[in-house]
């Protein structure tokens, strides 16, 4: 008696274990998916002034209110128009963005460093959270891309499914 066996689709599954070390290896487009992502979640935090975490941010302070009114103190700088918490010059907003000045955004197949390095940002952080999420979004923001990289889905696709998923 002798037993024939075979097995089908073994090649097939060699080279997805191969195209999952090499993605494995270099998670770069991955980190820079959640980068872009990072940059349009604090967007939509300043936009919305917290509201969007349910972590709305706290209201200015009555002399603050008042120095922009006067415009006294660091308030003499016209903003030009009426400005929301956080955006009298604009700066510490732009310094969460790609190209803005005190922006951090180093990629490497190691990780990704990414952030603000104005001062204010981590004075207001305390108070008025820029970089913040619910569970999901921080799960679909620092999680799925990797996930679906090592997957073998290409990056632009991980960034519109994760923008749409994540409304942002």
């Amino acid at each position: 008696m002798s037993v024939d066996l075979q097995i089908r689709g073994v090649n097939e599954l060699l080279k997805l274990a191969r195209d999952m070390g090499r993605r494995v290896r270099n998670p770069r487009p991955a980190f820079e998916v959640m980068a872009n992502l990072l940059e349009l979640q604090v967007a939509k935090q300043f936009k919305t002034a917290g509201r969007r975490t349910r972590q709305p941010w706290r209201a200015l302070a009555p002399s603050t209110v008042a120095a922009r009114v006067r415009r006294t103190g660091y308030y003499r700088q016209a903003s030009g128009t009426r400005v929301g918490i956080l955006q009298w010059t604009g700066d510490l907003r732009r310094s969460w963005a790609r190209g803005g000045r005190g922006h951090i955004r180093r990629i490497r197949a190691t990780g990704l460093q990414w952030g603000s390095e104005n001062p204010k940002a981590g004075y207001h952080q305390r108070t008025r959270a820029m970089l913040a999420f619910t569970d999901r979004q921080r799960d679909l923001i620092t999680v799925e891309p990797i996930r679906q990289w090592i997957a073998g889905t290409r990056d632009d696709v991980i960034f519109q499914r994760i923008r749409s998923r994540a409304a942002l």
